[in-house]
């Protein structure tokens, strides 16, 4: 399910199997050198068919991805980039630098992060079957090459920057090291 929400801007729903949220909004914006999206889904095969779909029916083949840059670095925003990689070779990743250094954290010791996750569900009061479980479930330790690519190769992003893609400007604005909010400015609004 694709939407145009403005000229060369494309919503695209992407499934989020298993997940009570249903799916994530990536977006698309594609110009005559770019094609950029926002943010990529989990990493399951429908979830990947329906991005690629949602690509193919804005005019915008797999391969021909020049950029993806994510809003944050938890796995229903990057789960699907080893696949996206695979299709495309000349990719661009861009995150927040804070969001990058959290992938690195994560990468250098991956158990660490398990084990915080479990002390944190623990604290919430989580059901312990759920705790207990939870690499067995949680999307975040099927595609651990997702938090390595961001830590690897993703060019990192700073508050205040700008990004120009058919004709809009977007600006970087992070908050605690979350990129929250991108804005777009053009002349049509």
């Amino acid at each position: 399910m694709i939407k145009e929400v403005f000229p060369k801007i494309f919503q695209i729903k992407v499934p989020l199997p298993h997940n009570p949220l249903g799916h994530l909004n990536a977006y698309l914006i594609k110009s005559d050198e770019r094609a950029l999206l926002i943010d990529t889904g989990l990493n399951f095969p429908q979830a990947f068919e329906a991005l690629r779909q949602g690509l193919s029916e804005a005019g915008v083949e797999m391969q021909k991805l020049t950029d993806v840059l994510f809003t944050h670095f938890h796995i229903d925003h990057i789960g699907m980039i080893p696949r996206i990689k695979e299709a495309s070779r000349d990719l661009n990743l861009w995150i927040h630098l804070a969001e990058k250094e959290l992938s690195r954290s994560i990468m250098e010791d991956f158990r660490k992060y398990l084990m915080d996750m479990k002390a944190f569900l623990k604290a919430s009061d989580a059901p312990s079957s759920y705790v207990d479980n939870l690499q067995n479930f949680h999307p975040a330790f099927f595609t651990p090459k997702a938090y390595e690519e961001i830590a690897k190769t993703a060019h990192s992003l700073n508050d205040g920057q700008e990004i120009k893609v058919s004709g809009y400007y977007f600006q970087v604005c992070g908050r605690l090291g979350i990129l929250l909010v991108i804005y777009a400015f053009t002349n049509l609004i």
